[in-house]
């Protein structure tokens, strides 16, 4: 990102902070502009080679050119920067961004679980891989190196397969998922849903001693790595805040229901497609939350603490049932910074102090993290019973 002799915001990617570069503009516009890097004319001392062949083509690891210490600078000021700008600067002063994942305790290769791909069989044979940036062209993804060795044998199984798949000139996804001693690998067509597995249908996937059985089109987290960092964050988070009760809104698969367990909670889970699985102290309900607005069947207990890890869209629609509860704590877990420093500046403004965020390079190499938000209910704020 650069600025052109206008004042424009320049974005051109496959650059590094530094770098001094030859580009061409490919979209203009009053305050900003879009161009293509056409040579590197001085290099910039924080860009290091890219461990990857594929990254290049496919635009999935934008910040795999810079030096560790880089990109964690930049995710950190992201947050930052969304946080002044929702809260307010002296929020942002105030309250310190913390650093849940320094790049020294995790890998940023060799880190995936789970990969989503593109194919396309047609007369001039079969394409399998990621979806090019702003394009659709299918770049091959079989010297990807952000994905677990299991995925790459899977990638040349399921290559092989689409080869052999009987039903003529086809396109459309693949959801491909690595665990304990086992890959599956989902294949739907995009026209008729028509769909294909390789491998198993379901794998068990181990997170913080629990071992949940997860299907490669199900929602489960791509680095399990710092997904047990998470896990171990918001367990310590909530501890003291109990033991007593907890609602756990948008709960999923149960990734982090066995930490609230594990902090001395009893937990009602809630989710449109709730876990199978079954932990004692836990109570599994299915709803569509942000539909209702409330969860239902409405909790049996009071709870001391809400945790949420709502989809992109944020828990806008929940607020006031939080609120409402009369928990002391909420924590917010999410992969979209700014829904969720949006949804907690409304708990702010409704009797809820912040306490904590943390950034979780849940994603490496990208601009994409996980932020965790901890609010406490500011003493006397408590809605009457």
């Amino acid at each position: 990102m650069g600025q052109d002799a206008e004042g424009r915001v320049v974005f051109v990617p496959g650059t590094v902070p530094g770098d001094r570069v030859w580009v061409r503009p490919v979209k203009v516009k009053r305050r900003w502009a879009r161009a293509e890097l056409l040579e590197v004319l001085e290099p910039s001392p924080r860009r290091t080679p890219s461990p990857c062949e594929v990254q290049g083509r496919c635009g999935g690891c934008p910040w795999m050119l810079g030096d560790a210490a880089l990109r964690t600078e930049q995710r950190l000021r992201i947050v930052s920067d969304e946080v002044a700008k929702v809260m307010g600067s002296e929020v942002a002063q105030r309250v310190p961004i913390i650093d849940g994942t320094p790049p020294s305790t995790q890998p940023a290769v060799g880190y995936r679980v789970r990969a989503r791909w593109a194919f396309r069989r047609d007369d001039a044979g079969v394409t399998l891989g990621y979806r090019g940036e702003r394009s659709h062209r299918i770049v091959p993804a079989d010297d990807c190196a952000v994905v677990v060795a299991e995925l790459r044998v899977l990638y040349a199984e399921i290559n092989e397969a689409l080869r052999g798949w009987d039903v003529g000139q086809v396109e459309g996804d693949v959801h491909a998922l690595a665990g304990a001693g086992g890959v599956a690998g989902a294949l739907i067509e995009a026209r008729d849903g028509r769909s294909l597995r390789v491998g198993a249908a379901r794998v068990p996937v181990q997170i913080a001693g629990a071992t949940l059985e997860l299907a490669p089109e199900g929602f489960s987290q791509a680095n399990l790595g710092v997904t047990q960092v998470v896990w171990r964050w918001l367990r310590d988070a909530v501890a003291p805040f109990g033991p007593g009760h907890a609602v756990e809104l948008f709960a999923g698969v149960g990734t982090f229901t066995t930490a609230l367990l594990d902090a001395a909670f009893t937990v009602e889970a809630y989710d449109t497609h709730p876990s199978r699985r079954r932990w004692e102290g836990a109570t599994f309900h299915r709803a569509d939350l942000l539909a209702c607005g409330v969860p239902l069947p409405p909790p049996e207990r009071l709870p001391a603490v809400v945790l949420l890890d709502p989809p992109r869209s944020g828990a806008g629609a929940l607020i006031d049932w939080i609120v409402g509860c009369g928990a002391g704590a909420v924590a917010y877990i999410s992969c979209d910074l700014s829904t969720c420093i949006r949804d907690a500046q409304m708990l702010l403004t409704r009797g809820f102090e912040l306490q904590q965020i943390v950034s979780f390079d849940m994603f490496p190499n990208t601009s994409h993290q996980e932020v965790a938000v901890l609010l406490r209910r500011v003493e006397g704020d408590a809605p009457a019973a």
